[in-house]
């Protein structure tokens, strides 16, 4: 997530959050590169404005010169974020689910199935939107599967309050995950551009300089 004040503090999460379920060990997670195909050396790569102040939130690895929020999970991702921003880039993987019950200990090994019970977590981005104030802008990623999953990811525009969001297409094995290069839609209430396939680097500046132009 990258909250960004222009002459204030931006702030970045890269690592997926965790949910823990303290029973047999068992970690709830999202996959270890973020939902928008552009790990630790494809945003934070890209340098930041003259006079941005930037901090990560759940970093995979500290940058030197930023200050790093760790967030193990949603709740203390939403803690994090929740301050006074002007740009949003929630690109982070956070968990969708986390077990409604923790017990203390582990879990003793039997023949007997096992039903883990699962809630939702805390929505980030809802949330911030709905709390989002004139002249702050949010820019949400999503992966998702082809043009039904490009549908989908349009509707975040009004359900979510966000400003911008960056369609990554997880069905290709070309981009993306585990792979060197990227493609990606933006799609805003201006309309939709694709991001021909690139270097991360490269789609990750064509991103933030879509969302400078929403401020």
């Amino acid at each position: 997530m990258f909250l960004s004040n222009w002459l204030g503090r931006p702030t970045q999460c890269k690592r997926p959050t965790r949910q823990r379920a303290r029973l047999a060990v068992l970690t709830l997670e999202g996959r270890a590169v973020p939902s928008h195909g552009v790990p630790s050396h494809g945003v934070d790569d890209v340098p930041a404005p003259n006079a941005t102040i930037v901090t990560t939130v759940n970093p995979p690895t500290p940058t030197p010169g930023i200050e790093t929020i760790d967030t193990p999970t949603a709740e203390a991702m939403l803690a994090a974020a929740d301050r006074d921003f002007d740009l949003a880039l929630l690109a982070a993987a956070v968990a969708d689910y986390r077990p409604a019950e923790v017990v203390a200990g582990k879990r003793p090994k039997t023949a007997t199935a096992w039903t883990l019970e699962l809630e939702p977590t805390v929505d980030v981005a809802r949330t911030l939107g709905e709390r989002k104030r004139p002249g702050q802008v949010l820019v949400a990623f999503g992966a998702e599967h082809g043009e039904a999953g490009l549908e989908r990811k349009r509707t975040m525009l009004d359900e979510k309050h966000v400003d911008l969001v960056v369609y990554n297409d997880v069905s290709r094995t070309d981009i993306g995950f585990d792979a060197a290069e990227n493609e990606v839609v933006l799609v805003s209430r201006a309309g939709e551009r694709r991001v021909p396939k690139a270097s991360k680097q490269l789609v990750a500046a064509a991103i933030l300089d879509a969302a400078e132009e929403l401020l």
